[in-house]
């Protein structure tokens, strides 16, 4: 396969910031007057500018400074709201934001309060049952945003004197406690400076170009949700609506008309069969396939009337969707192509701010997270590993000197994702920890497995992993059919098995032996998950020395 090389400097230009003061400062002279957060709560819609924006900001650091809340560890535990943001900004100056996932149990979040020295805690009328299994309650310092807000910002302070007061950020400072949700159910906490981020914030737009207004979807608690998702169009000084509830995503689709808007996987994968749904229900679903096949001509003749021709079944203005957090299949590229709209994905990491790669609107590279973002270094170890180095990574754990000693390597970070480059362009093969490896000293990713199980369109989830049976190593296949998911009572019927079964032998064909599949599981649930949706897959693989005592019986 030829190589493909592109530049690292990026086919826009972009203004540079090395900080949050630098990047704020930017907005507030440029942007003053542009709007920047929309939102809607009870369907009333409120707009805030970037001058509103900024002046808010500046109201809690001043709110920190006069309650001597300086050098403290600042966790939020919240739902997506406006309140977010402004929070998250004011506190990377003399303190540490900590963004907590709020799916958390009350006992995990108890646990991580005290294990990473949280001192002040933002919480809200819808987390704070969480709260109750606290101890020690009086020396954490509680506020509420939706009581407390108000009163702690209702002090104003020209925003002059803000950047005058931040005008030496040191961009080297720790600033954000980042955490992990790992599918080894052990948080750790990355520790990221005001560079590693604003730097990682500029990344994606030298490599796309993006339009006012974006619609945020993800957790913002979560780093892809708040730092490329939210930060970097606002880095890029653009409009932001916020999707207050996952039940209004529709609505807010309709209602904001966004140009581009970042998701995981399965949100596309939602998002395209709602627009065949959507043809379905218009009756044009024949017609929807037809129009595709005349448009893929038409483009061949370089024609392209894509818009004209599905404008009634996706919204007007969206034109790009990010796509990051786990595999994407790229049959979805392809469909969404076929309307109009480019699907770019990206691969990153909590301990890189997170971005690593992703893929630009101008080189997109089907089936690769992309090219590899400018300041950042990747290089692939004999085993096969991804390893990072440049102004994203983390300078380590907190509290953790033992992790942080075994996570870095000469200097790189050690992602624990196995991949390969092709020139600049980055591919991700699967998680080092899930290898098989075989006696024969054969190893293999599941997940190349699994990306070819979950083509087909009757499977929902799927695990693949060996076992040993009657002394002889197996690869065997644990699957949820996705009509069990909804008929708790029946797992499949006959059919489906059979199909299974042809379709096992059609997917061997293609792979070596070693990796063929020789047996299957049907499960009735869902495998459990983190919050960030990654099965934990320790809680099904068969324990080594499981196997070792299968082998030696």
């Amino acid at each position: 396969m030829k190589k493909q090389k592109y530049t690292l400097s990026g086919d826009y230009d972009v203004v540079k910031y090395e900080n949050f003061h630098e990047m704020l400062k930017g907005l507030y002279d440029n942007y003053s007057e542009r709007m920047a957060i929309r939102f809607r709560k009870n369907g009333k819609e409120t707009s805030i500018t970037y001058d509103a924006l900024i002046r808010q900001i500046s109201d809690l650091y001043y709110f920190y400074k006069k309650n001597d809340i300086q050098n403290k560890n600042i966790g939020i535990l919240s739902e997506n709201r406006y309140e977010y943001i402004t929070i998250y900004l004011a506190s990377v100056f003399q303190n540490v934001a900590a963004p907590i996932d709020r799916e958390l149990t009350a006992d995990g979040l108890a646990s991580l309060i005290k294990k990473f020295d949280i001192k002040v805690l933002f919480y809200t009328d819808k987390t704070k049952e969480k709260l109750d299994a606290l101890p020690e309650k009086d020396m954490l310092r509680l506020i509420n945003i939706d009581t407390d807000y108000q009163t702690i910002t209702q002090d104003h302070y020209a925003p002059d004197l803000f950047f005058k007061d931040t005008e030496h950020t040191d961009s080297h400072k720790f600033s954000v406690l980042a955490f992990t949700s790992g599918t080894t159910g052990v948080v750790k906490g990355a520790m990221l400076s005001q560079r590693n981020i604003v730097t990682n914030l500029r990344a994606p737009l030298l490599y796309m170009h993006l339009e006012s207004p974006m619609l945020q979807l993800l957790p913002m608690s979560h780093m892809y949700g708040f730092h490329p998702d939210l930060l970097t169009p606002l880095y890029n000084g653009d409009t932001i609506c916020i999707n207050m509830a996952l039940k209004d995503i529709a609505k807010d689709f309709k209602y904001y008309d966004p140009y581009y808007i970042g998701v995981v996987p399965v949100m596309l994968e939602g998002i395209y069969k709602n627009i065949i749904r959507e043809a379905r229900r218009q009756k044009k679903e024949k017609l929807f396939y037809r129009l595709i096949k005349i448009s893929n001509r038409l483009r061949k003749c370089h024609i392209d009337i894509r818009r004209l021709l599905f404008q009634n079944l996706i919204n007007k203005r969206l034109k790009i969707i990010v796509c990051g957090g786990a595999f994407l299949d790229p049959v979805y590229i392809d469909r969404f192509e076929e309307i109009g709209i480019t699907v770019l994905n990206g691969y990153g990491m909590t301990e890189c701010a997170p971005l690593i790669s992703v893929n630009r609107d101008r080189h997109n590279i089907r089936g690769s997270a992309g090219a590899v973002i400018q300041g950042t270094k990747v290089k692939i170890a004999k085993d096969g590993e991804i390893l990072v180095k440049g102004w994203n990574v983390m300078s380590g754990y907190y509290n953790d000197k033992e992790e942080t000693e075994l996570s870095f390597v000469d200097g790189y970070y050690k992602t624990g994702d196995i991949g390969y480059l092709e020139g600049d362009i980055l591919y991700v093969t699967g998680r080092k920890k899930n290898l098989i490896i075989l006696k024969n000293g054969k190893n293999f990713s599941p997940e190349v497995i699994e990306k070819e199980l979950l083509r087909l369109p009757y499977i929902k989830e799927c695990l693949v992993m060996a076992d040993v049976r009657n002394s002889a190593e197996i690869v065997i296949a644990k699957i949820l059919f996705n009509s069990s998911a909804d008929n708790k009572d029946k797992v499949c019927n006959d059919s489906e098995v059979e199909q299974l079964k042809k379709d096992i032998e059609t997917i061997n064909r293609t792979l070596p032996s070693y990796m063929h599949i020789d047996d299957f599981e049907i499960v009735s649930e869902e495998f459990e998950k983190t919050s960030s949706k990654k099965i934990i897959r320790g809680k099904y693989a068969v324990p080594t020395e499981n196997m070792i005592q299968k082998n030696e019986n």
